[in-house]
C-alpha cells in the first residue's frame, strides 16, 4: 500500500472524532452548524498542513528490520568455518556456516549472504575495500 494512502487511512479517526464532537456540539446548542463545520474543516486543515511532515513515517517500502539488516554485511572469521564457525559483524559475535567446500581460516573477510533465526549463511570477501569492512574491533 503506498505511504500516502496509508497516511490518510489514519488519518480517518481523526476526522470522524472531529465530526462528533462538532455535531455533539451543535446537536446540544452549544454552537452553531458553521462553527461545527469549522471544527470539521480545522481538523482536516491540520491533518494536511502535518502531511509534507508525517508522511515521510508511513513509508515502508525497503524496511528492513532485526536480523534482516545484516544481510549484505562483511565480518571477520573469528573461529574457523568447517562449515559452522563463529564471525564478528558490527560488534557483535554470531553463528555462522558456509556453504564453501573449503575452510574458512580465522581472521578471513565473510560477507552475510542469508540471516535464518540467530545463524548467518557468509560467503568469502573477494572485495579489499576498507570502507566495505562493516565489522569492529573487540
Amino acid at each position: 500500500m503506498n505511504h500516502h494512502i496509508r497516511y490518510w487511512l489514519f488519518q480517518i479517526p481523526g476526522i470522524v472524532l472531529a465530526a462528533l464532537v462538532g455535531g455533539s456540539l451543535y446537536y446540544f446548542e452549544r454552537v452553531t452548524l458553521s462553527t461545527a463545520f469549522l471544527i470539521l474543516g480545522a481538523w482536516v486543515i491540520k491533518d494536511a498542513a502535518l502531511y509534507p511532515i508525517l508522511v515521510h513515517a508511513f513509508r515502508t517500502e525497503g524496511t528492513k528490520t532485526g536480523i534482516e539488516k545484516m544481510i549484505g554485511m562483511v565480518g571477520t572469521v573469528r573461529q574457523e568455518l568447517q562449515p559452522e564457525g563463529i564471525i564478528w559483524v558490527r560488534g557483535e559475535r554470531w553463528k555462522a556456516i558456509t556453504d564453501s567446500p573449503q575452510t574458512i581460516t580465522k581472521g578471513t573477510l565473510v560477507k552475510v549472504i542469508h540471516a535464518k533465526q540467530l545463524t548467518l549463511t557468509v560467503a568469502p570477501y573477494e572485495k579489499d575495500s576498507v570502507e566495505q569492512h562493516n565489522s569492529t574491533e573487540e
